[in-house]
């Protein structure tokens, strides 16, 4: 078993789902939660790209982006859904 599949089995036992669940469409909130802590974990514990990580849990890497921003809005600064260090550009485009 390679280390992210052990990550992914950890994640499913704690959350007492089963890791082809974890893999899986379902958007439950109690799997979308496990899955983006197990993205969360590869990314931390393992410095997996965000395009590893997508494609051992089959979604795209943005996808697996936003899921550990929301996991964890301290994870990745500036990209959660509200960043106070930019500026708002609004009045700066002249169409």
């Amino acid at each position: 078993m390679r280390r992210w599949q052990r990550i992914v089995r950890e994640v499913a036992d704690a959350s007492g789902i089963r890791p082809d669940t974890i893999y899986g469409d379902s958007r439950t909130p109690c799997v979308c939660r496990a899955r983006a802590e197990a993205a969360f974990r590869m990314r931390n514990e393992l410095r997996l790209s965000f395009p590893e990580i997508g494609r051992y849990l089959d979604r795209h890497h943005t996808t697996i982006m936003a899921m550990i921003a929301k996991f964890d809005p301290n994870a990745m600064p500036g990209h959660g859904p509200y960043d106070p260090n930019v500026a708002d550009l609004s009045g700066e485009w002249a169409i």
